[in-house]
């Protein structure tokens, strides 16, 4: 991405965005067209290629911002909650928050996870890859906190318990999100009735850890 592109307006760079993530998210990067993106941005091809090079540029700068956006997103934790229950249920909610605030960087991220073309398929991952990282870390330390509400079992290995609960819950994440893959945002629809479903699977994992 070009200098150029970072100092046009404000609002002209999100027009510019926003067209992106919207032709982005509800194609494949072959299907996407640029002569889509240059209209509604009200643009010459020129000058998106001008500041991002091509294609390929494009789509990995959307990405990137995509993910920026939702990395960055802070809500306050709430240090009075302290039942096992009550974290994940924060952590859960501040998660939807998170998605209705960017919506099309959702939708887009999705799209983008399921990308198979070669030309942008390496990078691709590895940008999302350090997302992923990202969001471990920080996955990790809201599970910890939610374990060490509750009463363990004294041989519990704390670090093990946290990493394997964050296996045991990505796994039912990964069945939730198969059942909503071609309409992500209705996952967080209907985020209550998701979460009442995982926390019975959770329960099953806690009842080996907790001690009566």
């Amino acid at each position: 991405m070009s200098e150029t592109f970072e100092r046009l307006p404000d609002e002209k760079k999100e027009l510019i965005t926003k067209t992106c993530l919207q032709e982005f998210g509800r194609k494949s990067y072959q299907d996407a067209n640029t002569d889509v993106i240059v209209k509604n941005s009200d643009i010459s091809k020129g000058s998106l290629y001008y500041y991002f090079g091509n294609k390929k540029g494009v789509y990995l700068y959307i990405l990137k911002i995509s993910l920026q956006r939702l990395v960055s997103t802070q809500y306050t934790d709430d240090t009075q909650i302290t039942t096992f229950h009550d974290v994940l249920q924060s952590a859960w909610n501040n998660k939807i928050k998170q998605v209705k605030q960017y919506p099309l960087e959702t939708v887009f991220v999705n799209n983008a996870a399921k990308e198979r073309c070669e030309e942008v398929y390496k990078e691709k991952e590895e940008v999302l890859q350090d997302y992923m990282d990202k969001g471990r870390e920080r996955s990790y330390r809201t599970l910890e906190k939610a374990l060490l509400s509750c009463n363990l079992k004294k041989n519990t290995d704390l670090k093990i318990a946290v990493k394997g609960l964050s296996i045991y819950l990505n796994s039912i994440i990964m069945e939730c999100l198969k059942k909503y893959s071609d309409k992500p945002m209705v996952l967080f629809e209907e985020s209550d009735s998701v979460f009442a479903e995982m926390e019975q699977y959770l329960q099953i994992f806690l009842n080996g850890i907790i001690a009566k």
